[in-house]
């Protein structure tokens, strides 16, 4: 999978675990990716349309960039996933 679909999927699973859960949660299971990371990398991989083998692949490839990723990057992935939920929110009336 090409470096730049990982990030986006990445993108789309920080976005939908920050509806949920506070900035420190999401990255600390960024920083560990546990099952509701997993959950959220899946769902965005199967609107995707990833199936299959090739669903198996892209999660054991998202999952292992981002064991790898140094702590920097995740910061930077959570500032910019925190600058895109900004400004896709609905502008207060």
């Amino acid at each position: 999978m090409e470096w730049a679909l990982i990030i986006e999927m990445i993108m789309e699973m920080i976005m939908e675990c920050r509806e949920n859960r506070d900035r420190d949660a999401v990255e600390a299971g960024l920083r560990d990716p546990g099952l509701r990371e997993t959950v959220a990398m899946r769902r965005a991989l199967r609107q995707r349309g990833f199936r299959g083998r090739d669903l198996r692949e892209a999660m054991d490839e998202g999952i292992a960039t981002l064991r790898e990723m140094p702590p920097a990057e995740i910061t930077a992935l959570m500032d910019q996933a925190e600058e895109r939920r900004a400004a896709s929110a609905p502008a207060p009336e």
